[in-house]
């Protein structure tokens, strides 16, 4: 899903960054990714190789620092080994429009950092030692008070979708759809 404010500030952006003096190469890649971001989403396939999730991802945060203008930086720290495993296609967008929204783009300032992790992580199962493709977004931004930190956690898996967490809660109950004992979703 892509949300229609991004999609209609992303427009307004592009207009923005367009002058009277003719093309700007700003504004070309950020259409560009626009176009890129809205052609991945539209695929009818649940599941994608982590590289071509990333590429998106990567395309996505582009358009957003063009829009925040020094606001933040984005670090991707991915293991490389992880790339051609597959995963739900559009799982990181939402986490990152979140990370941006409701943590960086909250706070006064500049010069925030959003990281964007992939690595392997073993578990001791039953039947030996298992692995499993760990995803982690963080920023710095302004936090969470823990009680709404806690309703937060609670409405996630909730049997009702909340209009204020429709993001989160499609990525949560997409993993536990595709992997119900194989899946974590932690914020």
């Amino acid at each position: 899903q892509i949300n229609p404010h991004f999609l209609f500030n992303t427009l307004g952006l592009i207009m923005m960054l367009l002058d009277d003096d003719g093309i700007d190469p700003q504004a070309q890649q950020v259409t560009r990714d626009l176009s890129d971001v809205l052609r991945f989403s539209l695929s009818d396939d649940n599941l994608t190789y982590l590289r071509d999730e990333l590429l998106n991802s990567q395309k996505f945060v582009q358009i957003l620092e063009v829009r925040y203008a020094g606001k933040f930086h984005t670090v991707f720290d991915i293991d490389e080994k992880l790339l051609n495993i597959k995963v739900p296609r559009l799982v990181l967008q939402p986490i990152i429009e979140n990370a941006v929204f409701h943590g960086i783009s909250a706070k006064e300032g500049e010069g925030f950092k959003l990281t964007i992790r992939c690595y392997l992580k073993e578990k001791n199962g039953t039947n030996g030692i298992l692995q499993y493709v760990c995803v982690e977004v963080s920023d710095d931004g302004v936090g969470m008070p823990e009680e709404k930190l806690v309703a937060l956690r609670h409405s996630i898996l909730a049997d009702n979708i909340s209009m204020k967490h429709i993001g989160v809660q499609n990525v949560a109950k997409r993993l536990k759809l595709l992997y119900p004992n194989d899946s974590n979703f932690e914020i």
